[in-house]
């Protein structure tokens, strides 16, 4: 389970002004999924779930059909993804939840020209936080919550409650330890006005989270 840290707080881009806020958005070159994208800060931001299969050296990532698959994976520090509650049919709206070893493979899962964003690039959106309130407020649908790879279920939690996302490093750039973990992540709340908190936490590496991705610079 989560612990909480008390501490508040997107190949090729065509570009649109909206209302004072920039949208785009760009193909995979992988699948030829588009995604939607908008400016933040001075950063360019995927604004729905990673939906992908594959690493950018073309490697499949590996699927699991059920938890017992999830925890073979995870146990043996391998990547993998799986759909909410192992149900295809989440595909599309939901996206798909990665271990920490899918988000951090050497080759990198993000599109051609993207990136998983580390703990800085997140606290840089944080730092924007009204901006990136009102993007995603408007924007954002794809609140899965996250995989919890415990021994029984219920395993997955928050669903249309939270979004959770993996930055590609550590907690304080440290090794993992303890019962936890200490990967650094980050998590969007849902709330009657929208999201009224976009805050940073750590968790297992093998638990279930979204990914979402910044462009390169």
């Amino acid at each position: 389970m989560f612990k909480t840290l008390a501490i508040l707080l997107f190949p090729i881009t065509i570009i649109k002004q909206i209302n004072a806020q920039q949208y785009g958005s760009f193909k995979d070159s992988r699948d030829g999924k588009v995604y939607k994208t908008a400016k933040i800060g001075n950063q360019e931001w995927m604004i729905e779930n990673l939906n992908t299969d594959k690493f950018n050296n073309g490697r499949s990532i590996q699927k699991a059909k059920n938890m017992s698959e999830w925890k073979i994976a995870c146990e043996k520090k391998k990547p993998v993804w799986c759909y909410l509650n192992f149900d295809d049919k989440n595909a599309e709206l939901y996206g798909r939840y990665y271990n920490w070893y899918a988000a951090t493979y050497t080759n990198g899962i993000a599109p051609e020209g993207w990136h998983v964003p580390d703990s800085q690039e997140w606290l840089s959106l944080i730092d924007n936080n009204k901006e990136a309130d009102k993007t995603y407020r408007k924007n954002y649908q794809n609140f899965c919550g996250y995989l919890y790879n415990g021994d029984s279920p219920p395993w997955f939690y928050d669903k249309q409650k939270i979004a959770y996302f993996w930055s590609t490093n550590t907690f304080n750039n440290e090794p993992v330890k303890g019962e936890f973990g200490e990967s650094f992540i980050v998590w969007l709340k849902k709330g009657e006005n929208g999201f009224n908190q976009l805050d940073f936490n750590y968790c297992q590496e093998t638990h279930g989270l979204s990914i979402i991705c910044v462009k390169n610079k």
